[in-house]
């Protein structure tokens, strides 16, 4: 069963061994990344820092497509991590629905971005595909740098279309 759906630009880091992985184990780590996927060094890198006794798997969007259903409905707990929501619209347009609220993490301001909330930056077609897949009716947990609880995103885009 996949227990938690995430976006997180760091995807394996701290917050996932300190406070996820306790609160939330599982046993397999699938990371959704169609470079990430081609490049062993960095699969290595990943794995080298999760307990031996939690896997990792690494897919691109098309592997993930015939994967994901399997990770659903096995007796093993999964979490699914992308780098960028736009891996998700993929699986979307792929035929693959995520049922469940994607957890966010924080997203680094880069050039070209909008800042949203402090440790929460956009850039505008980071935006757009975040409004299309509310739009089909995804939930997002967004926790930002002040944030103490997760917000929506609808929270976000209303913030957004006010000062836009």
């Amino acid at each position: 069963m996949i227990t938690l759906y995430r976006v997180d630009e760091r995807l394996i880091h701290g917050q996932t061994m300190i406070k996820l992985l306790p609160s939330y184990p599982c046993d397999a780590i699938i990371i959704v990344d169609d470079k990430i996927a081609k490049n062993n060094q960095m699969k290595m890198v990943y794995q080298s820092v999760l307990p031996t006794n939690v896997k990792l798997y690494v897919f691109d969007t098309q592997k993930a497509l015939r994967k994901l259903p399997e990770a659903e409905i096995s007796k093993k707990k999964y979490y699914v991590i992308t780098k960028e929501i736009s891996e998700y619209e993929k699986l979307l347009e792929g035929g693959y629905r995520v049922n469940r609220p994607i957890t966010v993490s924080c997203a680094n301001k880069k050039e070209g971005s909008v800042s949203i909330n402090s440790g929460f930056a956009l850039l505008p077609e980071e935006i757009e595909v975040y409004n299309r897949l509310d739009d089909a009716g995804y939930n997002f947990e967004i926790l930002t740098l002040i944030s103490r609880v997760p917000q929506s995103w609808k929270t976000f885009r209303t913030q957004i279309k006010k000062e836009g």
